[in-house]
C-alpha cells in the first residue's frame, strides 16, 4: 500500500510538471516587449531589432503599440481602429513599414532549452491590399538569422497557418517576418502566435511507467478486497 502511494504521488507529480510551459502571443501582449515570452521589432537589411518605444501610434482609440520612430513605422499593436484596416480583436496587429527594408517580425525567445510544439495563423486585414504581403518564418540561433520559405497572403482576407516543432536553447528563437511584398498599401496583418514545450522522451517514458503502475496497483488492491467463502 505504501508502495502504491508513492508511486501514485511521484506520477501525479510527473503529469503535473511535464509540458508545463504554453504562451500566446495575443493574451499576453500589453505593449512591453517580451511580455509571455513574445519580442516584436522589424528587419533592416537582415538585421533584427527590437522595438523599443512605445505610443504615438497609427491606429485609432484605444490600443497599444509596440514601435519605432520612423515615418510611416513598422508596428505591432493591438486595439483601435483605423478606416482601411479590419483591426482584429483577436490577434496581434503586425504593420511594415512604408520600405523594403522596414519588415517587422514576432518571435518567441526562449528561456530554458526544449523542444517548442508551435502554430502561426496569419491573416491580411488591410482593406486596400494592393499587393498582399509577404511572410517568412525564421529562427535567430546563435546569432544567425535563418529564413525558411517565404509566402504571401495574396488579397484582403487571405490566411496561413504555419505550424510544426522547434528545438532551441535558452536566448535563441524563432518567428515570422512580415513584409510589404512591394507596395505599402493593405499590409496590416493580423497574428496569432501559440507555442508549448514538449516533454522529452524520457519524461514521457517515466510518466507512462508511473501510470502503468498505478494501475497495476489498482487491480491488486481489487483483487485483494475480495473474499470468497465456501461453505
Amino acid at each position: 500500500m505504501k508502495l502504491f502511494l508513492r508511486t501514485a504521488v511521484a506520477a501525479t507529480a510527473l503529469l503535473a510538471a511535464s509540458p508545463a510551459l504554453a504562451a500566446a502571443a495575443f493574451p499576453s501582449f500589453n505593449g512591453t516587449n517580451g511580455n509571455g515570452g513574445f519580442v516584436y521589432g522589424y528587419t533592416d537589411g537582415g538585421v533584427l531589432t527590437v522595438f523599443t518605444d512605445t505610443g504615438g501610434c497609427a491606429l485609432n482609440g484605444p490600443s497599444t503599440c509596440l514601435h519605432t520612430n520612423f515615418a510611416n513605422l513598422p508596428q505591432a499593436s493591438v486595439g483601435g481602429s483605423y478606416p482601411t484596416v479590419s483591426v482584429p480583436a483577436d490577434a496581434v496587429l503586425l504593420h511594415p513599414g512604408n520600405a523594403d527594408n522596414l519588415s517587422v517580425y514576432a518571435a518567441y525567445l526562449a528561456n530554458s532549452t526544449s523542444t517548442y510544439s508551435y502554430v502561426i495563423d496569419l491573416k491580411s486585414v488591410g482593406i486596400d491590399t494592393t499587393n498582399g504581403v509577404g511572410y517568412t518564418p525564421f529562427t535567430y540561433l546563435n546569432g544567425v538569422v535563418t529564413l525558411g520559405t517565404r509566402g504571401v497572403l495574396s488579397t484582403y482576407g487571405s490566411s496561413a497557418t504555419l505550424s510544426g516543432t522547434q528545438a532551441l536553447v535558452a536566448g535563441q528563437s524563432f518567428g515570422v517576418i512580415v513584409d510589404r511584398n512591394g507596395d505599402y498599401g493593405g499590409d496590416s496583418t493580423g497574428l496569432n502566435f501559440s507555442i508549448s514545450a514538449v516533454p522529452e522522451p524520457a519524461t514521457w517514458a517515466m510518466m507512462l511507467g508511473g501510470l502503468a503502475m498505478v494501475g497495476f496497483g489498482l487491480r491488486s488492491r481489487r483483487r485483494q478486497a475480495v473474499k470468497v467463502t465456501y461453505a
